[in-house]
């Protein structure tokens, strides 16, 4: 999950914008739904790294009914 991805924005000149995985994905939004006199566009590579894993030790008390409350942060 460490490669990154793309993501292609097309924007007009009021800012108006249309996204996609390719280049030509949003092209095509962006001329199916917003338009205008100019186009821009822009690609984006992202990389989004896996969460941290939390680990922890708990110890049940033997005694019944005794509580134990836990904070992960």
């Amino acid at each position: 999950m460490n490669d990154p991805i793309e993501v292609w924005i097309a924007i007009n000149e009021s800012g108006e914008y249309e996204a996609g995985p390719d280049e030509d994905t949003a092209i095509e939004r962006f001329d199916d739904t917003v338009g205008g006199s100019m186009r821009r566009l822009v690609r984006l590579k992202v990389t989004i790294t896996p969460p941290a894993v939390t680990e922890i030790d708990v110890t049940v008390p033997d005694e019944a009914g005794q509580t134990v409350n836990l904070e992960i942060g």
